[in-house]
């Protein structure tokens, strides 16, 4: 008999449950945001601005700016249930039986603040006796609160860089160290103000997170209240980060680009133990919903401190470790009285077993129970998948050779793999006919797997949704129903033959110049927009359910409710909202039309197959096969066309007059396009920027005259506010980016966080950060160049998207990226579990909106292909 596994040994809780010192005290802090309004009207608005606009600190005037709300409590039911470790520099507090991690990581992925390690310390050898005395702190210390406040009064006359030294003091006492009144900036800190470039390059956000962690590490207990100091607010905005439940209930999330100012907070009371076991019986797993701490290479997972070693606590690095296996032992916080209870309970409830295949759905079984070697074997499959997984990704991040340069149906390895896949007969090599017949219904047997897998993800999620139950007792209709009222479209509507959209002129900004417009055709009914009806229901006598008792009304959590539809992306419910007619909802089913139509296609060119036809029938197979019937690991992965072709239906329907999307300032760029750009920085720009010159394709594409076949018009800046790019890195991974040409910013939204490092992510944005700049300031007049600068925009990575954690369809996961941003549309939902039938849904879309001939196109200005009939110049392929 095999001997059990000793347990592993992870931190014990700082204090038993309910006897915290902490427990009956209230927690005050002294970074209040009062005094900054008061500092605005002693500076000025110029210098405020420029503080909060142009410093590294200025962060914090933006928090200050955005009516956001402190809640003690919160940050109270951390402290309370925190982990013994031996680490200096990171806490770790236990919510619902998860252990949750604050350290530097998660302090700089909030804040976005500079935390680089600290340099030797220089002598700055600046003299700061006269600006000293001008504010009047003594010599040789830095300034308290006391001395700061008396400069009020006498700082309105000082110069414009007095102003914004005084100004940035300020902001260093109240905001990064967040000192008592009477306490003072440390001095080699305070004099930095003193050199602008010294105090930019300063690790401000590495000094702040000490501060504050060590302020909660010596925390007096010994009265009714304690103080925290330091700059306390990213403590609060991590519980609204790392715990679900807490985020959605009092968080109030709203747009903003970092999130330390994405969450306004508020005050309303809760019971932590409470709520956690609210959280825990709506999760599918019964564990509650945290976020343990950011994704790091195991290699980065601890912050690098001076004093400090990786492995100095080797229980909390257990703990990680079985945090990223997958394998954490959550019972070992439980009391035994806890434990003998749960282990009661699990005898008493009937489990189901769960199916294998992620795709089919077994139909839960009354009397199924799991024994314990059934359930050992699960544990033991579950754990090989998973280390199989992320051996996979390792090696396709380590591949230097991953791109294929065709996607033709001639290769015989391909089409012999898809039929085994498919479990259909070989191909005859003697027999050419044949071979052409078995090619057909290959292709034809693979087409009708994957509608018969959409439809079995269809109805899972239509059963986890409880949709049957609703259409039975609840009277309002579903929005996935075609028509008003629900039931099934008729067949004159399911299939009109009129086409979905028209062109009309619409002018520009230049005059006489015009562009062609697409808008929705009148005659083609059962739209999205006309199947989402706000219901009123009459007043009358409830209706009681077979257990004699009035069901409940659905009420819908605050991360539930969409902008446009009125709920989350799972369950579409429509609360009293009225929507715009051209509105949609990306996560709607395609249609049973549309569906249809695509497999005609593809089946009429099988039977007739023509010069390059099957190009574009292996065009619409890869990109709407699921990859658990790819016949290999790369068959599915999306190229340049299916990339540049979805993005061309996102521009056309950014036409449509009104438009959809949120805003009609926005700009899709053309992937090819961006390849040829980043080619460009590589080979002609970096290191030569002086004397580069940008070609005549990036005029055109600022002017909206290109790609030539969809061109718009519509000029950067005059006309477009935001451009969205699909951006592939090294040939392997598609990443989506959105540019804010307002304030200057480039965000990349990552699908598989742990693929690249931020750095990296950074290092291939640097065409858009770099050159943008340049490129605003050649295509303006002469006699505004001058003023304008070439500083390089700001760069974030956004890390609290939905992931791809099966590897392969990232290029559909950005593609789902930008067309919620641009509607403003959450993406919640979004998942590995849906994304096979968002892949036929861009099929069938793109089949109905774009003429079959445009979706293989590539719209570069400079052409990649040696021929003017190469239609597949060099690719890329992507996981």
């Amino acid at each position: 008999m095999a001997s059990r596994k000793p347990r592993r040994d992870y931190p014990q809780r700082l204090y038993p449950p309910g006897k915290s010192p902490l427990q009956n005290r209230s927690m005050h802090h002294n970074c209040s945001f009062s005094g900054f309004g008061e500092l605005e009207s002693v500076v000025g608005e110029t210098v405020y601005n420029d503080v909060m606009n142009n410093s590294q600190v200025g962060v914090i005037l933006k928090l200050a700016s955005r009516g956001y709300v402190w809640s003690a409590k919160t940050c109270h039911n951390l402290l309370t249930n925190q982990l013994a470790v031996q680490r200096n520099y990171e806490i770790w507090s236990l919510i619902g039986g998860r252990p949750i991690r604050f350290s530097l990581h998660e302090f700089h992925d909030i804040t976005r603040l500079n935390c680089e390690p600290f340099e030797d310390d220089e002598d700055l050898n600046v003299d700061h006796k006269e600006f000293w005395d001008l504010v009047g702190i003594k010599s040789g210390e830095g300034p308290s609160w006391e001395e700061l406040d008396t400069a009020f009064a006498v700082c309105g006359s000082w110069d414009y860089e007095e102003k914004r030294k005084f100004a940035l003091l300020f902001v260093l006492h109240v905001g990064i160290f967040g000192l008592a009144r009477n306490s003072r900036i440390p001095f080699k800190a305070a004099r930095r103000v003193l050199v602008p470039e010294k105090f930019e390059s300063y690790p401000w956000g590495r000094v702040a997170f000490q501060q504050l962690v060590q302020a909660i590490k010596i925390a007096k207990f010994d009265g009714p209240s304690y103080t925290i100091p330091g700059f306390v607010h990213p403590l609060l905005i991590w519980a609204y980060e790392a715990v679900e439940i807490i985020g959605e209930r009092f968080g109030r999330r709203r747009d903003a680009p970092i999130p330390l100012l994405q969450w306004q907070s508020s005050r309303k009371r809760y019971n932590l133990e409470a709520l956690m076991e609210e959280d825990k019986k709506m999760s599918v797993d019964n564990k509650a919903r945290v976020r343990h701490f950011v994704e790091k290479p195991l290699a980065e997972i601890y912050p690098k401190w001076p004093d400090e070693k990786p492995d100095c606590d080797k229980k909390v690095d257990n703990m990680i470790r079985d945090i990223l296996d997958g394998c954490l032992d959550e019972s070992f916080w439980e009391s035994d009285e806890g434990a003998k209870n749960k282990m009661k309970k699990k005898m008493k409830t009937k489990t189901v077993e769960e199916e294998d295949d992620d795709f089919i759905e077994k139909p839960p079984s009354k009397s199924s129970k799991k024994k314990p070697r059934a359930q050992a074997e699960e544990e033991h499959r579950r754990k090989k998948a998973w280390d199989q997984r992320r051996k996979k990704a390792s090696n396709v991040a380590r591949s230097d050779d991953s791109t294929e340069t065709s996607m033709s149906l001639d290769d015989d390895t391909t089409m012999d793999d898809a039929a085994r896949k498919m479990k259909l007969p070989p191909r005859k090599e003697k027999n050419i006919e044949k071979e052409e017949e078995n090619r057909h219904s290959e292709l034809t047997a693979m087409l009708q797997m994957v509608l018969e897998k959409v439809n079995e993800i269809d109805q899972r999620v239509s059963t986890m949704e409880g949709s049957r139950q609703r259409r039975q007792k609840d009277p309002r209709p579903d929005v996935n129903s075609n028509v008003e009222g629900g039931g099934q479209p008729s067949a004159a509507e399911d299939r009109s033959p009129d086409p979905s959209w028209l062109l009309q002129d619409e002018a520009t900004s230049e005059p006489g110049v015009t562009f062609k417009r697409t808008v929705k055709n009148p005659n083609v009914k059962g739209t999205v927009a006309d199947k989402v009806k706000t219901v009123k229901e009459e007043p009358g006598e409830p209706k009681k359910n077979k257990g004699g008792r009035i069901p409940r009304n659905i009420s819908l959590a605050p991360n539930q409710v969409d902008p446009y539809i009125g709920s989350s992306a799972v369950k579409r419910i429509t609360v009293g909202v009225n929507p715009s007619r051209s509105v949609y909802n990306p996560f709607e089913k395609v249609t049973e039309a549309k569906l249809d139509a695509l497999v005609e296609f593809v089946k009429r060119d099988l039977d007739n197959p023509l010069d390059d036809s099957l190009k574009l029938v292996q065009f619409y197979v890869q990109l709407m096969t699921p990859k658990q019937l790819w016949p290999h690991d790369r068959f599915g992965w999306l190229r340049d066309p299916h990339m540049a072709a979805v993005m061309d239906m996102f521009r056309q329907r950014s036409l449509a007059t009104p438009t959809p999307y949120r805003s009609d300032r926005i700009a899709f760029l053309d992937p090819s396009f961006t390849s040829i750009w980043c080619s460009e920085y590589r080979n002609d720009f970096n290191g030569k920027e002086k004397t580069y010159f940008f070609r005549e394709g990036f005029k055109k594409t600022f002017n909206g005259v290109e790609p030539e076949f969809a061109c718009t018009n519509k000029k950067w800046f005059e006309d477009v506010d935001t451009l969205y790019i699909a951006h592939n890195i090294k040939d392997v991974h598609w990443i989506a980016v959105e540019v804010d040409l307002v304030i200057k910013r480039v965000k990349a939204y990552d699908s598989i966080n742990t693929l690249f490092s931020k750095d990296t992510l950074k290092e291939e944005c640097k065409p858009y950060t770099r050159m943008i700049p340049l490129l605003v300031k050649q295509m303006a007049p002469v006699e505004k160049r001058k003023n304008m600068s070439e500083r390089a925009y700001s760069f974030y990575r956004v890390t609290t998207f939905p992931q791809n954690l099966q590897h392969g369809d990232c290029g559909v996961y950005a593609l789902k990226f930008i067309e919620c941003l641009t509607l403003g549309h959450t993406t919640t939902g979004l998942s590995d579990s849906n994304i096979g039938a968002l892949r036929v849904k861009y099929a069938a879309e793109m089949l109905d909106e774009l003429p079959p001939e445009e979706a293989l196109l590539l719209s570069c200005p400079f052409p990649r292909g040696t021929m003017d009939g190469d239609r597949f110049p060099v690719q890329t392929d992507s996981l």
